[in-house]
């Protein structure tokens, strides 16, 4: 009988993992776990300043500081002329400067190093406060707005940018000027001015957008395409089926390309000039920022007209559009790293 209980005791004890094998195993699951966490706290720390350059810095604050930049630096020299009396005096004739040439928006590079002489990494961020606020205003009002029956969105959301326009212009004001003794809000301009002069430009860019928007999936509806609306969000984009998806995909982006290329671009370079245009004469900006762009009748009207601030942009169009494709290039790469770390945190949990 001692025999026979011996013998199971052995018999369990070989079924049974040692502990020098639970030990490997629990060593292996703990390293496991360790890469784990350091992979997604770098993943963590990598995700929100990446979004937050994509989505602020390459996409909102690098095109504003391209369009206001005046497309060439100019400074006034002194020099003595004979009036009709014969008697001198000064006059003023313009001479373009040597120093300021090279544009400073001439590219990414150009860019990251204009905004870290101002005071290191967090210039690339600078401002990123009051577009936050302007942001989570303009949302409150289409929220409340909403609210009310048969209120179309799209209208919501130009009621809440009109209603919000000083708070943009205040943005533009504090991108392009060089950090100062004052708070945000001392540059925030007076509202009715400041809708009189940014009305209209603002109706247009809202126009362009709602285009870019709804014009692809219309087209591709007249061509008898099937199309889907993701989460109920009001536009349309086809669907992903069948052997013809990639054509159908590649018509959408075409057109929505093309409708954000001759229509939105232009409008919202030109609302940025006229806002950039109020911008008082004593701040100083950061890149060489005319407040007329070259146009007649600033000074009188009190900010640029929309069709002068599209005119102020000849010579200025090439360097903004290599822009934006130069973003569109660099955004895409930095998304493709953030969804590799995202994979790589996926396969090593599930191993």
């Amino acid at each position: 009988m001692q025999h026979l209980k011996l013998a199971a005791l052995i018999a369990r004890a070989s079924l049974e993992p040692s502990g020098i094998i639970k030990r490997g195993q629990e060593d292996a699951n703990g390293t496991r776990q360790v890469l784990f966490m350091i992979l997604g706290a770098l993943t963590i720390a990598s995700i929100v300043p990446a979004i937050l350059y994509t989505t602020y810095t390459l996409s909102a604050l690098f095109p504003v500081l391209t369009v206001v930049e005046s497309h060439s630096d100019y400074v006034p020299l002194k020099q003595a002329e004979n009036d009709e009396s014969g008697k001198e005096k000064s006059s003023s004739i313009e001479e373009p400067s040597a120093s300021h040439q090279q544009q400073l928006t001439s590219g990414i590079r150009a860019l990251h190093r204009v905004l870290y002489s101002l005071s290191g990494f967090r210039s690339l961020f600078r401002a990123i406060n009051i577009m936050m606020y302007y942001n989570s205003v303009t949302a409150l009002i289409v929220i409340v707005l909403s609210l009310i029956p048969y209120m179309p969105v799209p209208v919501a959301s130009l009621v809440a940018d009109l209603i919000a326009v000083p708070i943009h212009v205040s943005w533009v004001h504090w991108a392009i000027t060089t950090p100062g003794r004052h708070r945000a809000w001392y540059r925030t301009p007076e509202f009715k001015s400041t809708l009189k002069a940014t009305a209209i430009p603002t109706m247009i860019l809202a126009f362009a957008n709602q285009v870019a928007v709804e014009l692809p999936g219309v087209v591709l509806q007249l061509l008898r395409i099937e199309v889907d609306e993701p989460l109920g969000m009001g536009y349309k984009v086809p669907k992903v089926t069948g052997v013809d998806s990639g054509y159908h995909l590649a018509l959408f982006y075409t057109i929505f390309l093309g409708v954000v290329a001759t229509c939105y671009i232009p409008a919202q370079a030109a609302l940025i000039r006229i806002e950039a245009s109020l911008l008082p004469a004593e701040e100083e900006t950061i890149v060489s920022v005319d407040r007329t762009f070259g146009m007649n009748n600033v000074e009188r009207d009190g900010a640029l007209s929309f069709l002068n601030a599209i005119k102020s942009m000849k010579g200025s169009w090439g360097r903004l559009y290599k822009l934006y494709i130069k973003i569109f290039f660099m955004t895409f790469a930095i998304e493709s790293i953030l969804v590799a770390l995202v994979t790589l945190c996926v396969v090593a949990t599930s191993h």
